[in-house]
């Protein structure tokens, strides 16, 4: 008896070891394969570093697991401060899938109706054009309101998001609403800001607060406006030839800015994208609403809400990818179905981080 217990533990624990050794091979290979990508991955950042169209930081996740993280160049050149991976960036109209989600959260609760006019929550907004325009149709960029020419507003605007919609953004319509797709840079996502903080009652910034930031524990992000110093934050650079200049533009708007207001690090990025694989922003019904393709942009393009859908072929394999660019410096790309994510952060102007993305992007299974 003694004697068959002994053999039965000695067979139990070969089979238990065997079984380790099995284990321990797959996460070898599955290390080494991680590796090499990254090694890969380091390889293209450092040739599009070396030709000055990266600089900022990188980070990216296969199937939700962060293989590749790393931080390049100066968050300040006049210092000689170099970027870190926890350094806080600006992400310019990257911001816009938040201001949506923001909307859609409003929506859930029944504060927002998607296809009601925008007067019906801004009644001071023109009628002629306003009864027109529904909140979807500011949400698809389909609304034919245009944006000002950037020169012709001031550097820094104080007034109230009344004043600043009534004298900048409500021009006479391009088209029709609903028509066409016709990327609005600021207006639209300004006016969707100020029709959240009017039906709730709240600022934008403590809605990005209360509703994103803190349920993530998103600890390092920030509504913006140009007067707050805000700790690690990167400066904002661009080129003119080969000179690198203090990246200024007109229209930082102090209150619903819901267009181009945020700054934040790639890890609470990664928080973010984690997020809208769970329950934990919208439920479901509401989520597939928010990330649903809602009009074309062009041939294999379509907009969901504060997101672009791209569609193409590898191999013999369709894949659609969901994204935003932001400042033409830094850009939010993701494939939902196998929950991929690459996200190029900088903060000098006219980088090439889109293209930088797709080909990280071809390296993941």
């Amino acid at each position: 008896m003694v004697y068959d217990i002994n053999v039965r533990i000695l067979r139990n624990r070969i089979i238990l070891h065997l079984v380790l050794i099995v284990l321990s091979l797959f996460i070898s290979t599955d290390a080494l394969s991680q590796g090499k990508k990254s090694e890969k991955i380091d390889k293209i950042i450092k040739e599009y570093y070396d030709a000055r169209h990266v600089n900022g930081v990188v980070l990216v996740a296969e199937r939700g697991k962060i293989i590749y993280k790393k931080a390049f160049g100066y968050a300040d050149f006049a210092w000689g401060i170099k970027n870190k991976v926890d350094t806080k960036f600006r992400i310019y109209s990257a911001s816009k899938q938040f201001t949506a989600m923001i909307v859609m959260q409003l929506v859930q609760e029944e504060k927002i109706d998607l296809d009601v006019p925008i007067t019906t929550y801004l009644p001071y907004y023109r009628k002629n054009t306003g009864d027109k325009i529904t909140v979807h149709n500011m949400l698809t960029h389909s609304h034919g309101i245009p944006d000002p020419p950037m020169d012709s507003m001031p550097l820094i605007i104080t007034a109230s998001p009344e004043e600043t919609i009534k004298k900048y953004f409500s021009g006479d319509l391009l088209f029709e609403p609903g028509e066409k797709f016709s990327y609005s840079g600021v207006g639209g996502y300004t006016i969707l800001g100020a029709i959240a903080e009017r039906v709730s009652g709240k600022s934008l910034k403590e809605l990005l607060q209360e509703r994103i930031f803190d349920p993530l524990g998103m600890k390092d992000s920030h509504y913006y406006d140009v007067k707050t110093v805000i700790e690690r934050k990167a400066v904002d650079y661009r080129y003119e030839g080969k000179r690198l200049v203090h990246r200024l533009q007109p229209y930082y708007i102090i209150s619903a800015f819901g267009a181009s207001c945020i700054v934040t690090t790639v890890d609470d990025l990664y928080k973010w994208d984690r997020a809208l694989y769970a329950d934990k922003l919208l439920a479901t019904d509401f989520m597939k609403r928010y990330l649903k393709p809602h009009i074309k942009m062009g041939e294999n393009a379509s907009y969901a809400y504060g997101q672009c859908i791209s569609h193409y072929t590898k191999g013999q394999e369709k894949r659609t990818v969901y994204w935003h660019s932001g400042g033409t410096a830094s850009i939010i790309f993701r494939e939902v179905d196998k929950q991929h994510l690459i996200l190029v952060v900088n903060n000098i102007r006219n980088l090439k981080a889109d293209e930088i993305a797709e080909q990280i992007h071809s390296l993941l299974e």
